[in-house]
């Protein structure tokens, strides 16, 4: 059974450290309508992570990217299923 998933595409993120927390900071700008331009984005709030975590977070991404480079693309462009 199919889940609909509601997205929010990400438009930008901005990163920085608090280095007296001794964390990585992380805000996401994503839309909620198709509708907004990217001058529109919304802000997350400012998420803290710890170095394992930001490493963690970091593998995962990579790890995404590459299960969707290896599924290919369809001739319109679009991710295969």
């Amino acid at each position: 059974m199919e889940t609909e998933i509601a997205l929010a595409p990400v438009a930008g993120w901005q990163t920085g450290t608090v280095e007296a927390y001794g964390v990585g900071i992380l805000t996401l700008r994503y839309l909620v309508s198709p509708m907004e331009s990217l001058e529109q984005a919304h802000a997350s709030p400012t998420f803290a992570l710890t170095r394992s975590q930001l490493r963690e977070l970091g593998q995962k991404l990579i790890e995404l990217s590459q299960r969707l480079e290896n599924a290919g693309e369809t001739s319109d462009g679009s991710p295969t299923h």
